[in-house]
Formats: C-alpha cells, sequence, structure tokens
C-alpha cells in the first residue's frame, strides 16, 4: 500500500497544481478542499505546505477507500492471431447489424467460406468438419443448424484448429490428423447461464411463408441444450411451388461430474424440392464431337430421423470407457421427367428450354442420332445404426498406454422404381423401315444390406518427454448383399394410369427379366497394421505415420443366366508425414500424404449390365489398385496476417471409365480401367489487415494447374484413344470493410480465370467470371436496422452469351426491434428486387462441356416477426461471481 500510496500522492499534487497554474493568468479556481481555499490570492500565492499537505490527505482518502489485491494492464485484442497451428479469432473485432446470426459473421473473417445451399463450410480451403461450442461438439453432422440458427453477439471468440480425438486429450497426446478441423465458438461471459429463447414467424408473396422456434443454454465448461424448429422455404429459390423445409433439432452435452459425461444429438427433417432444368453437352470424340440437349424438371420429398449418444466415463487417472452409437432412417421420393436429343453436329439450340417453340422441327433429320422421353418414380427406403466402444488405460505415471476398441455398423437400403421410357433411334430402322422405336415400362426392386464388425489394440509409448512411438492392430469383416429384379409391365401399361409404387398391376411377377436381373454377395476381411512415431516440441511438430492393410475379398455375382465368383487379396499402404515448426510469428508445414485405393470389386467382374440401352456398363477383372500421393507447403505469419499453401498431387493407375461411343444409337459402353497421367497443382495466398480496428483489408489469390485424361472411341475393335485435357484457372479476390458497429459496409471484388485445352480435338475453352459486391448496413435511433447488398457477376468467354450468364442481384431488408430490451422484431426483407438471378453453369472435363440452366422463382419479399426473451440459470457460485464482475 506505500507504493500505491506515493503513486497517488503524485497524481494528486498534480491535479491540485493544475488550477494554481490557471490562475496565474488571470482565471482563478475554487480548491476541492477547505484547506487550500486561502491559499490563492489575487497574486497566485500558494503555501507549498498546506498544497503538500493537501495532497497527501487526498491520496490517503483514496488509498483508503480502494483495495487492490492486483493490478490488471489491459490492451486492445488483436482481432484475429495465429497461435501455432490454430487460428483465434475475437469477434468484437467483426461488427455485424442487430440480430445477425452466426453465419454473418464467418463470412466477414477472411479465409472463411460458407455455401448456404451444399452446406459446406472452409477455412482457407480446408474443410471443416464440425462445429464445436466451448470445446464439446455441437450437433454433429449438420454445420447449418448452428450457422443459421445462432446469434453472432452470443460469441466472443472463434478458434479454428485440427481437432484430436477423445483419447489423444485424455492421453494428453497432440496429434493433427490434417482432416479433423473444427470451428471451435466461445460463447460471452454474460449469455452463459442464460436460456436464450426467441419465436418468429413470416408470410411474404410467391408462397413463401417462414416459422421458428429457437431455445439455447450454455456454460463455459460445454455444457449446453439446444432446441430448434425450423419450417418454411424463406431461402429456397428453385421455380418449385412445392419447395419446404420442416427440420427440427435437439442438443444436450453435460458433465454430470468430473467423471462422467454425456452428449446427445436428435435431429428430424422433412424437405419437399424440385426444379425446372435444362442442359447441354458437348462430348469429344476421336472423327468429331457429339451434341446433346435436355430439358425436364423433378420432385423430390425427402424424410429423415437421425440420433446420436455419445458418453464418456473417467475411472480414477488411468481409466476413460468411451461409448457412441447412432441411428439413422430416411425415405425420399423422387419424381421426374424429362426429354434428350442428340445429334452428330451442332443444332445451334439454345441452353435454356431447347425444344421451346420450332427451332427443333426444323433441325434435320441427318445430324439427329436419338430422341428420348423418359419419366420415373421411385421410392428408396435407408435404415443405418452404429456402435462403437473404446477402453482407454494409461498403465503408468510415464505415458505409457494401451487403447481397445469395437465397433458395429448395420445398414439396410431398399429401393422401388418405375420408369417409362420413349427412345426413337434416327439411324435404325424398324420392320416398316421408319425409324426405330423402343418402348420400355420396367418395375425395379433393390434390396441391399451391409454388415461390418471392427476390433482393435494399440499400444502408445513415449521415448522422452518430446517422442512418443505407437502401434496398433485394428481386424474389420464387412460383408454386403445386393439384388436388383426388374420387370417388365409393357403388357400390364395403361397410358391414361399414373406410375406409382403402390400400385403394382396383378401378376406382375411373371414379368420377371431375368436378362436384366442380378445378384451379388460380397466379403471383405481386413487386417490394418499402423506404426505411429511422433515428436513434439516448443517449436517443432512432427509426426511420421505407416499403415499397411492386407485384405481378402470375394465376391459371387449373377447377371441373368451369366454366374461369375471373383477372390481377391490385395495389400493398401498409407504413408504419412507432416512437420511442422513454430515460432513466435511464424509457422511452416510440409506434409506427405498417400492412400492406397482398391477397386470395386463389383467393378472386377467381367459380367455385362445393359439395364439402360444407352449406357452399358461392364467389369474389368485386370483392374489394379491406384495409388494417390499428394505434398503440400503451407506457412503463415501472424503480424502481417499473410498465408501461403501449396498443394501438388498426382494418381497412379487412376481408375477411370474407358468409353466406347455407338455412333448408330447415340448409346455408350464403358467399362472401368487403369490410366496415369492425372495430376494437378494448386496454389492459395490470402492477406489482410486491420487499420486502426475498424478498417479490414483482405484478399487472396489462387491458381491451378490440372491434367486429365480420358479414355473414348467410336469403335468397339480398336483401342480407345486417350483424351487429354490441360486446365489453367487463376483468380484473386479483394474485400475491404468498415465495421463501427453503427455502420458497417463491405465491399468485394473477385475474378476467375479458366482455360482448358483438349488434345484429342485441339479444342480450347476459356472464359472469364468477374463478381463485384456491395452490402452496406446502418443501425439507426429507436432499435432501426437498415442493410442492403448487391451483387453483379458478368462472364464472357467463347460461345457465352453475355445476356444469359450476367446478373445484377440486389436484396434489401429493414428491421425495427422495439419493447423493452428491444425483445420483439418486425422486419422486412425484399429477395432479387431486379428479379435477374439466374443459375446457368459451366463446366468441362476431359470428355467434353457441359452447361446447365435451372429456373429461379424470382423476386420476392418476407414479412417476419420475432420475440426474443432470456432467462438466467446460474448458481450460487456463478451468481456471486457475475455480480461482483458488473460491480468491477
Amino acid at each position: 500500500m506505500d507504493f500505491l500510496r506515493n503513486i497517488l500522492f503524485v497524481l494528486s499534487l498534480l491535479f491540485l497544481s493544475v488550477p494554481a497554474v490557471a490562475g496565474s493568468i488571470g482565471s482563478g479556481f475554487h480548491s476541492l478542499t477547505g484547506k487550500i481555499q486561502d491559499a490563492v490570492s489575487d497574486s497566485v500565492a500558494v503555501d507549498e505546505n498546506v498544497l503538500i499537505d493537501a495532497a497527501i490527505a487526498y491520496a490517503d482518502s483514496i488509498a483508503d477507500a480502494i483495495s487492490l489485491d492486483e493490478v490488471v494492464v489491459t490492451a486492445r485484442v488483436k482481432p484475429i492471431v495465429f497461435k501455432g497451428d490454430t487460428t483465434i479469432v475475437n469477434t468484437n473485432s467483426f461488427k455485424t447489424r442487430d440480430g445477425a446470426y452466426l453465419e454473418e459473421l464467418v463470412r466477414l473473417v477472411p479465409g472463411m467460406a460458407y455455401d448456404k445451399e451444399s452446406g459446406v463450410l472452409s477455412y482457407n480451403g480446408t474443410p471443416i468438419s464440425e462445429i464445436n461450442i466451448n470445446g464439446k461438439a455441437f450437433l454433429k453432422g449438420d454445420k447449418s443448424m448452428a450457422l443459421e440458427n445462432l446469434r453472432a453477439e452470443i460469441f466472443k471468440q472463434i478458434k479454428i484448429y485440427d481437432k484430436s480425438s477423445d483419447e489423444d486429450m485424455f492421453l494428453g497426446i497432440k496429434r493433427k490428423s490434417g482432416n479433423n478441423f473444427v470451428l471451435d465458438l466461445q460463447t460471452e461471459d454474460e449469455f452463459n447461464g442464460s436460456l436464450m429463447t426467441a419465436a418468429g414467424v413470416g408470410v411474404g408473396n410467391r408462397d413463401r411463408k417462414n416459422a421458428e422456434l429457437r431455445s439455447h443454454y450454455f456454460r463455459p465448461g460445454g455444457d449446453s441444450f439446444s432446441l430448434s424448429l425450423r419450417s418454411g422455404n424463406r431461402d429456397m429459390t428453385t421455380l418449385y411451388k412445392k419447395n419446404r423445409r420442416d427440420a427440427l433439432s435437439l442438443h444436450l452435452s453435460k458433465d454430470i461430474s468430473n467423471k462422467f459425461f454425456v452428449g446427445a444429438d436428435l435431429m428430424y427433417g422433412h424437405d419437399r424440392s424440385g426444379s425446372v432444368f435444362s442442359s447441354a453437352d458437348e462430348s469429344y470424340l476421336p472423327t468429331g464431337d457429339t451434341f446433346s440437349h435436355s430439358t425436364g424438371m423433378n420432385s423430390n420429398k425427402n424424410r429423415r430421423l437421425s440420433a446420436n449418444l455419445n458418453m464418456r466415463w473417467t475411472i480414477g487417472r488411468h481409466t476413460r470407457i468411451s461409448l457412441t452409437g447412432d441411428i439413422q432412417n430416411a425415405r425420399s421420393t423422387i419424381i421426374s421427367e424429362g426429354r434428350r436429343a442428340s445429334f452428330d453436329a451442332d443444332p445451334q439450340l439454345p441452353t435454356v428450354d431447347p425444344f421451346a417453340g420450332n427451332a427443333y422441327g426444323q433441325i434435320p433429320d441427318s445430324i439427329k442420332v436419338n430422341d428420348i422421353s423418359q419419366s420415373s418414380t421411385g421410392v428408396n427406403d435407408n435404415k443405418n445404426y452404429s456402435l462403437n466402444a473404446t477402453l482407454t488405460r494409461k498403465l503408468n505415471k510415464h505415458g505409457t498406454a494401451i487403447v481397445i476398441s469395437g465397433g458395429l455398423n448395420n445398414g439396410d437400403r431398399t429401393g422401388r422404381s418405375f420408369s417409362e421410357s420413349d427412345t426413337r433411334y434416327f439411324r435404325l430402322r424398324g420392320h416398316s423401315g421408319l425409324d426405330s422405336v423402343l418402348y420400355r415400362h420396367q418395375y425395379n426392386i433393390t434390396p441391399s444390406e451391409s454388415r461390418s464388425r471392427t476390433v482393435g489394440l494399440r499400444f502408445t509409448q513415449p521415448l522422452s518427454a518430446e517422442m512418443r512411438f505407437e502401434l496398433s492392430y485394428r481386424f474389420k469383416r464387412t460383408r454386403e448383399d445386393y439384388t436388383r429384379n426388374t420387370y417388365d409391365l409393357s403388357p400390364f401399361f395403361d397410358p391414361e394410369a399414373a406410375l406409382s409404387p403402390a400400385t403394382l398391376p396383378p401378376g406382375y411377377e411373371s414379368a420377371y427379366v431375368d436378362s436384366l436381373s442380378n445378384y451379388s454377395f460380397s466379403r471383405i476381411y481386413a487386417h490394418e497394421v499402423q506404426a505411429v512415431f511422433m515428436y513434439n516440441s516448443e517449436r517443432w511438430n512432427a509426426d511420421a505415420t505407416f499403415t499397411a492393410e492386407p485384405e481378402r475379398r470375394t465376391l459371387d455375382q449373377k447377371t441373368g443366366i451369366m454366374q461369375a465368383d471373383t477372390v481377391r487379396s490385395s495389400v493398401s499402404l498409407i504413408p504419412r508425414l507432416s512437420v511442422q515448426y513454430m515460432d513466435k510469428d511464424w509457422s511452416f508445414g510440409m506434409t506427405y500424404d498417400g492412400s492406397t485405393s482398391q477397386p470395386d470389386i463389383s467393378s472386377l467382374l467381367s459380367l455385362t449390365d445393359n439395364s439402360n440401352p444407352l449406357y452399358i456398363t461392364r467389369g474389368n477383372p485386370r483392374l489394379k489398385a491406384a495409388y494417390r500421393q499428394s505434398l503440400s507447403f503451407d506457412g503463415r505469419n501472424s503480424p502481417l496476417g499473410l498465408s501461403v499453401n501449396i498443394r501438388l498431387s498426382n494418381t497412379i493407375n487412376e481408375q477411370t471409365l474407358a468409353v466406347y461411343y455407338n455412333p448408330q444409337t447415340g448409346g455408350r459402353i464403358s467399362s472401368p480401367v487403369n490410366i496415369n497421367g492425372n495430376r494437378d497443382a494448386n496454389l492459395y495466398v490470402s492477406y489482410f489487415k486491420f487499420l486502426k480496428s475498424k478498417f479490414l483489408i483482405s484478399g487472396s489469390f489462387s491458381g491451378a494447374l490440372r491434367r486429365s485424361v480420358g479414355l473414348i472411341n467410336e469403335d468397339m475393335d480398336e483401342q480407345p484413344k486417350r483424351s487429354v485435357t490441360r486446365y489453367r484457372n487463376t483468380g484473386g479476390s479483394g474485400t475491404f470493410q468498415y465495421m463501427s458497429g453503427i455502420f458497417n459496409i463491405r465491399t468485394n471484388v473477385s475474378w476467375l480465370y479458366s482455360h482448358s485445352v483438349n488434345q484429342l480435338q485441339g479444342i480450347s475453352e476459356h472464359q472469364s467470371e468477374y463478381a463485384f459486391g456491395l452490402a452496406p448496413d446502418i443501425n439507426l435511433p429507436f432499435g432501426l436496422c437498415v442493410s442492403t447488398d448487391a451483387s453483379y457477376s458478368l462472364r464472357t468467354g467463347k460461345n457465352i452469351s453475355t445476356r444469359d450468364f450476367n446478373q445484377l442481384q440486389w436484396n434489401a431488408e429493414v428491421s425495427w426491434r422495439f419493447l423493452k430490451k428491444r425483445t420483439a422484431t418486425v422486419s422486412v426483407r425484399w429477395v432479387d428486387i431486379l428479379n435477374d438471378r439466374k443459375n446457368l453453369v459451366r463446366h468441362s472435363s476431359s470428355t467434353g462441356i457441359t452447361e446447365y440452366y435451372d429456373m429461379q422463382v424470382g423476386s420476392y419479399f418476407l414479412v417476419s416477426f420475432e420475440y426474443r426473451f432470456n432467462k438466467e440459470f446460474m448458481g450460487k457460485k456463478e451468481e456471486a461471481q457475475r455480480a461482483q464482475e458488473r460491480q468491477f
């Protein structure tokens, strides 16, 4: 306290001297203490002793009033920190609009990307496998539920890292697999111990609707509860009136004691979706390209139920038992109809709706190959469950341990489908001399089941404080049964009757078609042996893993009257080497990955499947195993905000399909073969910089070189020719953000140049894609918030119509938060204001070029209301700690 009194004395002396100095220029002052009121005169004559006594008394009064156990020095937190292989994002540096969800916050972080349609979340191109909250998994297998249902304001920090297994964490082993990156969210202290509940409803034009209920509870140690119900079609943009998604998710994570943990997830979904589409294809052939156009519609109805359970029981300090299990039950119904026509010359038809009007009728029959109209209805039922148990035991205080594991997985699937097709062949003649026409009305039922059992033993031994060696063995047995029964319903066909799996005609069993049916039964016995050497120090991490997996596979298959039995023994090799160096500012890493891929055993049989006359498949008993290897280098600097990644890969004995084209029918016969020459190289560089805490600039550059090899020919008697396509892609993006909390704005620009050359035909394709975006939002007084975003995309290149590929998409939203503590929100969102959204994509490969168009719903608006309330549930210790923090 003497040191504190001395500091306060100096500060008090300076404070009391300021009025005296001011008085010397005639301003005068009034003292805060009565002891020096008379010390100031017109001449500012101050008695030194009186001033010192007053300062001492003032300092003593402050020191007596304050008792400090420690002095806390604070500084501005860095927005993003690289700590080893972990990225730490402090979310308070990224300001979002009021009421924003986690997905909006994630998109502000440099390097983070979230594709809402596919549900893929990635960081600097690396996929994120799961989301954690306060260190524990949250709704495994469904990242969208967290990103689209949790408010951004709940979280203070995001950690991105390669997460070790539960067994490794119990044993204190720092192992980096390279394929289990997680997004770990740390909750704000003010929300811990509170039950946060919100309910909302919305309605708009074009049958837009939305309803949701959310309730979340989080605690710092990882205990959490979450309930979410959603129903509506707010973000479904395809042109299908019955689009709707219904989802329920329930999550529970609880440390019942310091020895027992339980976590459980329950998810139910019921979806209806559909699309109206069209496409155009150009296929490479040695003597000339072939072309095809198609159009159609499909609708899907999916119902799924899944649940998983995770329990851990720690017995003393040396033993842990883990039990995990999951169950899934799903049914999908798919209805589709469409038309497809093939040509041996370019018919000059548009990609969008090619059969509209008279354009198709004016094409000469001399370039037409076939014309197919088809429809189908299918129902698939899937049931699957798995159970895994692990016993981890520390054998001594030095870290020697064993891990015993076992598991089972059972799956059952049944598919039922009706299909109707009408195929006209322009190059074949029937008995009457006219074009040959093939009618097909089929019913297929495909039951299948799979059973697998595993048991394993792992031994780990530390060699020193930094080094560790592991040896493990695992045995796996797998059994699979597959049956396809095909029935020809042509004799029972009624053109007026609708296709339905529930209305099979009486006596359909007599129409069984043996030549289009098949049966297969396979068994796999695999023995996996793995050796691991690890080195971990303050700056170096190294991991060398070598896995050998000898296996024996048997297959019995029957197709029609043909039957084949196959027995195959093989050894798969999987080496991996990872080295990483880290210091205060820099980190460098190098990883080599290799993996052996055995061919699908059904591809090894020399049987022919001609159930689809335009796509016939054959097996290849001489097929070899493929070996894929990759070498990657990465480095990053925290102060500079710089990250670099280089990746090289190639495949030896790649398994691909040799395609033989039949010019008379337009059909293709494919057979699996091994081929070499596929390789690629990728470069990714990212950079970010914060300026004065409110400005953020970021950018990235990517480049890729790829060589893809395919096999194709028009003559079955000749060896197929190699179709080699080389690709070169370069792209970049730049983002500028201003984030003050009251007014935020984000601008971005990106470009991508793609160039491909097919050596078989000497065809060169190129296209450039440019995108510009602007997204401002402002939080106004009285709880008002206005936000808008606009993006313009432009494509140029060979045979690209700017009218079809360019679009300007503009969205806007106005929200008002009112009532006490702003618990109620009314919002109006207008999507695609200019009605210019398109979904037209182009893709090139070693076999050809494809364009695909999916019709969109167009402009719509949605009016929503939401009410939120929080309820705190804390123990006495937490309440006292919270009260102390607020008082401080």
